[in-house]
């Protein structure tokens, strides 16, 4: 129930195209607190504080991106965004200074060639946002 929530959330979210093309912060606070507060919810999170939730949104929708076409697991998205949000939540948990999503994105590729994540074969695309509630705990 709560990951078909997380699944339908995410969806709604990323179905509107100018979500991912907006600036952060603007006309998507809503959509982003409800995805990332049902993310945190599946993954079994706290919940942020409030700013963090834009440079958080942002780094799901990279996630996403990676994760929809099957180049990263569904299990490895959820475990790069959690280590995402606990190192933010150390180093900083104002969120200051915002990560633009070039950063978020150079910082995702380190990760991808860190781990050495490859796409396997049999890998089938997934719905945008699909790797929330594929990698929820059991």
């Amino acid at each position: 129930m709560l990951g078909s929530l997380c699944f339908a959330t995410a969806c709604c979210a990323a179905d509107d195209s100018s979500v991912a093309a907006s600036a952060p912060g603007v006309a998507t606070a809503p959509i982003a607190a409800k995805t990332i507060l049902a993310t945190h919810r599946v993954l079994l999170l706290v919940p942020p504080p409030a700013e963090m939730i834009s440079e958080l949104y942002d780094f799901y929708l990279i996630v996403s991106e990676r994760a929809a076409t099957g180049e990263i697991s569904p299990r490895w998205a959820a475990y790069l965004y959690v280590t995402h949000f606990r190192d933010m939540a150390r180093d900083r948990p104002q969120a200051v200074p915002r990560r633009s999503r070039e950063e978020l994105r150079r910082e995702l590729e380190e990760n991808v060639e860190f781990y050495y994540i490859r796409k396997r074969p049999e890998a089938e695309p997934a719905p945008f946002g699909a790797w929330v509630w594929q990698a929820a705990p059991q």
